[in-house]
């Protein structure tokens, strides 16, 4: 009997632990950290968290992100102040810190703080971050709303992609809470900074 009530309360517990609502425990803040001073700033932007199999994917009642994952942008604006080439010559410059005293920052916009990782594993290409459509609007001065970007671009959501981070020197190392930044750079120059999350002070990632 004491055995059948401890399966049943284990079963439950695993119900509550494992539940993911879509659109209540996937939200992701994405904070802008342009200051009002780059080419391109987001407003309000919030996204949720799925797999490659469009599951919600959370830790608890938070979002997580998993390997491959993808954050759809759900709410929010986008301002692009001029035209520029990020299709073209977009980069994204990595500033990564694990919850972790062991860990800490392993990459610093684009350079790599730990000996395991090259700095190539902290630069991504901004394709790998973003779809085409979604590039192609940061090049073309307006302001957007998503709602705009979905029509416009015919998405069904703008996503932003989670990188391959489980590749390369970061494989090791990936599983656990996150703070990330983007320091996304067209020829060199700056043209949007942006943080996650904005909502908590960390993110999972499962690997």
């Amino acid at each position: 009997m004491l055995r059948s009530v401890l399966l049943i309360l284990a079963s439950v517990l695993v119900t509550v632990y494992c539940a993911c609502t879509d659109g209540q425990d996937n939200v992701c803040g994405i904070g802008d950290d342009s200051n009002g001073a780059l080419n391109i700033e987001l407003n309000n932007m919030i996204g949720w968290t799925y797999d490659s199999n469009n599951v919600a994917t959370c830790k608890g009642s938070e979002a997580a992100l998993t390997i491959p994952g993808v954050i759809k942008l759900v709410q929010g604006t986008v301002t692009v102040r001029a035209a520029s080439s990020l299709a073209q010559n977009g980069i994204a410059l990595l500033t990564a810190k694990k919850n972790s005293v062991l860990v800490g920052t392993v990459c610093d916009n684009g350079k790599s703080k730990n000996a395991l990782v090259p700095d190539s594993d902290c630069q991504m290409d901004i394709n790998q971050l973003f779809e085409p459509a979604f590039i192609a609007l940061l090049d073309t001065p307006g302001t957007y709303t998503l709602e705009d970007i979905e029509k416009a671009e015919n998405l069904t959501s703008p996503y932003l992609s989670v990188p391959p981070f489980n590749s390369g020197g970061l494989g090791g190392i990936i599983s656990g809470e996150w703070q990330m930044s983007f320091n996304v750079q067209c020829n060199g120059q700056s043209v949007m900074k942006f943080h996650l999350p904005s909502n908590t002070k960390w993110i999972d990632i499962i690997d």
